[in-house]
């Protein structure tokens, strides 16, 4: 499921056995891995120093208030990012001539040699 919600099984597992003391770090591969709203990993953070519960990832190291204002920024600005990335690159194509999506159901790919030496992509 995306970090952009809080509603994850696992995220909120994740919390009800940190509140019973079954665990003293959190350890994730980086702070969008757990949330991707500022709000919510301000507030997991402060949850979980309450519970003296670490919050350690392996990009950032040991997560402190700091970093949950500039790291929990960028994380909320990603997903937007990200989809003008995809847009842009889907335009492109399209002005291209080329297909922007995948094989339609009982198609197949037809690749040739174009002049310059690239390949069609069918």
């Amino acid at each position: 499921m995306s970090g952009a919600s809080h509603l994850r099984p696992g995220f909120q597992a994740m919390q009800q056995s940190a509140m019973k003391g079954q665990f003293g770090i959190i350890d994730a591969e980086a702070l969008d891995r757990l949330s991707r709203d500022q709000e919510r990993i301000a507030a997991l953070h402060k949850r979980m120093s309450f519970l003296d519960v670490s919050v350690v990832t392996k990009a950032e190291g040991e997560i402190n208030e700091m970093y949950i204002g500039l790291g929990g920024t960028m994380s909320a600005l990603f997903p937007e990012q990200r989809a003008q990335k995809t847009h842009r690159g889907l335009e492109g194509r399209v002005r291209d001539r080329t297909p922007s999506g995948g094989i339609s159901y009982g198609y197949r790919a037809v690749r040739a040699l174009r002049t310059n030496g690239t390949v069609t992509t069918g």
